[in-house]
């Protein structure tokens, strides 16, 4: 496992500002904790689990974030991909 974390701790800084700006506000700081201590996977697991869990839609930009930290965490894209695209948003403009 090859895992740049610098650039995981910068794509997570990006997608929290995203968040922070979406209906998953509210849950960004258990997200946050994760990323805080290190714990990248734990993370998007909590974000991906938030998001089925509770229904939430999500835009195209949010989706591109999970989908990028999950190639570079060298987790299994197709799996998340196939989990989320439901609850993605095309219509909910990037800002």
């Amino acid at each position: 496992m090859n895992i740049e974390y610098q650039d995981v701790e910068e794509n997570f800084g990006n997608l929290i500002s995203l968040l922070n700006k979406s209906s998953i506000s509210k849950e960004i700081d258990e997200i946050k904790d994760f990323v805080d201590y290190g714990e990248y996977g734990l993370a998007l697991d909590t974000l991906i689990d938030i998001i089925k869990e509770e229904n939430k839609e999500i835009n195209n930009d949010i989706f591109q974030y999970i989908a990028k930290l999950s190639n570079l965490m060298e987790q299994n894209m197709e799996v998340i991909t196939k989990d989320l695209i439901k609850y993605i948003n095309f219509d909910m403009g990037a800002e």
